[in-house]
């Protein structure tokens, strides 16, 4: 069999089994339903009213996904060309193959597709153990403490009134944000990812450059957006472009190999 071939049907295979993994082990997170943790009487930090996100998953992800795809697009044919150049330069015949520099592209997508679900299943599981409040907890839940009286600034029972089930679990997972985790991940990576790939001095190196403050900066929005949306505490936001930052560090350095190395994209024989 090619062995083109068996290396995609080997990251496919990878990436297929993290998506699966994600899915499952979300599905039985919601199933099994996150930690109740006692109402505290005093609820000045968890008495915000309920808004929209600003940053609305599905938006975050569609830009996350067009922009990685023309940015790792954009980066392996100016590599591509480059090399092409230097070939040509000295007589040799050369010609793109297609399919190898198509997997070049697909195999960074990859790589930063297994990033975010390892994101998803951990930023998921530890927000189900945890189960903080969310800021807009007492407008979401609406709970009803009239006849509870409060023992050790907590109401150990209380009941929601608000019917929606998936709202109301989704009111106790604050800790930590996953939104600012996926966007500080997604930025840094690709900023990362441009410059390990991009030579020095090329027009891959010169964008990564321009585009890397403008990226951090969209990344770092998205978090400040979790706060003023009274999705998130401070210290949720701090921790997750933390936890997103390391993620994306530790990815670039563990597939540094996969990320320098270039694809038998070129052919080329001797010019007679």
């Amino acid at each position: 069999m090619n062995i083109l071939l068996l290396r995609y049907i080997k990251y496919l295979t990878i990436v297929v089994g993290f998506i699966l993994l994600q899915k499952g082990i979300k599905y039985l997170l919601f199933n099994i339903g996150p930690r109740i943790v006692p109402l505290p009487c005093d609820t000045k930090d968890i008495n915000f009213p309920y808004k929209e996100s600003t940053v609305p998953p599905l938006i975050m992800f569609i830009v996350i996904i067009i922009v990685s795809i023309i940015f790792v697009t954009f980066i392996e044919y100016s590599e591509t060309m480059i090399l092409k150049k230097n070939l040509s330069s000295e007589n040799k015949d050369v010609t793109i193959n297609k399919c190898s520099f198509i997997f070049s592209i697909f195999k960074i997508l990859s790589i930063i597709l297994i990033g975010n679900c390892f994101i998803s299943i951990t930023v998921n599981s530890i927000k189900y153990l945890v189960g903080r409040l969310r800021p807009n907890f007492i407008d979401v839940c609406k709970p009803d403490i009239t006849s509870q009286i409060c023992v050790n600034d907590f109401y150990k029972n209380y009941n929601c009134i608000e019917e929606d089930k998936k709202k109301v679990i989704d009111s106790r997972l604050s800790f930590f944000s996953g939104h600012t985790a996926y966007a500080i991940f997604n930025a840094l990576f690709i900023c990362i990812y441009g410059f390990m790939r991009s030579s020095n001095d090329s027009i891959g190196r010169k964008i990564s450059l321009f585009l890397t403050p403008f990226l951090i900066i969209c990344g770092i929005f998205v978090g400040v957006t979790r706060i003023t949306d009274n999705k998130h505490h401070l210290s949720d936001v701090i921790v997750g472009g933390a936890y997103g930052s390391i993620i994306a560090l530790c990815l670039a350095y563990i597939f540094k190999n996969y990320i320098k190395e270039n694809e038998d994209v070129i052919s080329c024989e001797k010019e007679s």
